[in-house]
């Protein structure tokens, strides 16, 4: 979850150019000092008063006084411009399997199956770590089903926090979503009123509202904190949640191992680390 949260703000900070980087390699600081980054600074502060507040929608809110102070700023036509098009139903009818035919595509298929599937279960388990889902001893319930069947790599999204923070608990929060953005097609040229920019204080918020209590950190043990921070660093360095989790897992076996503590290593935590790694070397 603190992971999933660090990324959250990794991407706020990215898009107000507080951060720089290449690809997906970090490079250097950016400007503090922007127009840019007072609209995420403003965005943020907004969404934390009217939390205090106790302010029914006020991510939504944040977002539209930040896209206010965009457009003030000159930011309001940053971006590319949504439009109805024929482009948006093209790929309708069009799915091809013979690609995974192919040897040449095997490799790409792995990565992208280890990227989807070990990132939807970091998102799965950051998203519902505050939600009644999750038992006492802090696993998930009917996780396993939940990657089988109720809910793919292709649609596990950090953004999804922004719908639990405001309240939404079951999968019904999705199909609300589903109908207005529908819905919302008519009234496509309002979308172009709120530059990326305007979303950045949001993020950053959500990413904060994942971090763990002061409660739950004095339950992890030295191992523990050693593993997330290492995840923390990857996650920075890398921009990949699956990456970090590699370099979370090494760790966490590593300190298992030369602390003689071998009965705890689980299998399944060998095996992700081993295709996460095969992941990782194929991806260069």
């Amino acid at each position: 979850a603190l992971c999933v949260g660090v990324f959250l703000i990794l991407i706020a900070l990215r898009l107000a150019g507080v951060l720089i980087y290449e690809g997906v390699t970090f490079n250097s600081l950016g400007i503090l000092l922007s127009p840019m980054a007072y609209v995420m600074y403003f965005g943020l502060a907004a969404v934390l008063t009217l939390r205090k507040l106790r302010m029914p929608g006020a991510v939504l809110i944040s977002i539209i006084l930040a896209s206010a102070l965009a457009h003030y700023l000159g930011l309001g036509a940053a971006g590319e411009q949504v439009e109805i098009s024929d482009d948006m139903l093209s790929g309708i009818m069009k799915l091809d399997l013979g690609v995974i035919l192919n040897p040449r595509a095997l490799s790409v298929i792995l990565v992208l199956f280890l990227v989807d599937f070990y990132g939807s279960v970091a998102k799965i388990v950051g998203l519902t770590r505050n939600i009644n889902a999750v038992k006492k001893d802090g696993t998930l319930t009917r996780m396993k089903e939940a990657l089988v069947l109720g809910t793919t790599s292709i649609i596990t999204y950090v953004e999804s926090a922004v719908g639990i923070a405001e309240g939404g608990r079951t999968g019904f929060t999705a199909v609300v979503c589903a109908v207005l953005m529908l819905l919302f097609i008519v009234l496509t040229p309002l979308v172009n009123l709120v530059p990326l920019i305007a979303t950045t204080g949001a993020l950053f918020w959500v990413g904060i509202h994942l971090f763990p209590s002061q409660s739950e950190l004095k339950e992890y043990s030295k191992l523990d904190i050693a593993a997330v921070a290492i995840m923390i660093i990857g996650v920075i360095l890398t921009f990949s949640i699956d990456r970090a989790l590699l370099f979370g897992f090494l760790i966490y076996i590593a300190g298992l191992v030369f602390g003689n503590r071998y009965k705890e290593i689980s299998k399944f935590m060998v095996i992700s680390t081993i295709l996460l790694l095969i992941g990782f070397l194929i991806s260069g």
